[in-house]
């Protein structure tokens, strides 16, 4: 079973409550198997390579359903390519403030994001992904222009950020939004010719 994502995320968590009870009924163990990268792109491309005799399965995340719309081209027919077994439930997403923001309920920041155009700004787990396009679904629905970025970089710049990261092994480089979405997209494209060329399937 292929998780799309590294060990320990919601999807991750997920899968791994799946796969402790699947091999009741199917009789053989569920092999949990972490390919992260690319909004899930990889993790698909390896799955819709597979042999199809039903033993590779992919826990697919809502940005599945996004990836089409988002990129150019993808190694893969979302649609063709995969043969869909069943939904295992939903989730839901949360918006979150910062306590000193002066709004304690969505009515109340909705009326403070409209009076302030483009000074509040939001922070999503990633470009083109499900919390992206979620934040701009409320954007849109809510008619409140916000800006991508700059609370995020201030925090990653704090001198107890950059500790804290390097402490965890991680180099903190904040960026713009420009220089994030070039970043995605040449990960994106280097990932793609990796796989391609090393011919990466699980067999």
């Amino acid at each position: 079973m292929i998780v799309p994502f590294p060990p320990g995320g919601a999807v991750d968590t997920i899968g791994r409550i799946f796969a402790s009870r699947m091999p009741e009924r199917l009789g053989q163990q569920l092999v949990v198997d972490n390919r992260g990268g690319a909004n899930g792109i990889i993790s698909a491309e390896i799955t819709a390579r597979a042999a199809p005799d039903g033993h590779t399965v992919l826990i697919v995340p809502a940005g599945h359903a996004i990836t089409p719309s988002v990129t150019r081209k993808l190694p893969y027919d979302t649609l063709k390519d995969f043969a869909a077994i069943g939904l295992i439930g939903n989730g839901a997403y949360v918006l979150v403030i910062n306590p000193s923001v002066p709004a304690k309920t969505v009515s109340e920041f909705v009326v403070l994001a409209k009076s302030r155009p483009g000074q509040l700004n939001y922070a999503s787990t990633g470009h083109g992904n499900a919390t992206h396009l979620a934040a701009e679904l409320f954007k849109v629905l809510a008619g409140i222009i916000t800006r991508l970025n700059s609370d995020l970089s201030a925090v990653v710049a704090t001198a107890e950020m950059k500790e804290r990261l390097l402490a965890a092994g991680i180099d903190a480089r904040p960026s713009t939004p420009a220089e994030f979405h070039t970043r995605i997209a040449r990960d994106i494209t280097r990932w793609s010719e990796v796989v391609k060329k090393a011919r990466i399937a699980v067999e």
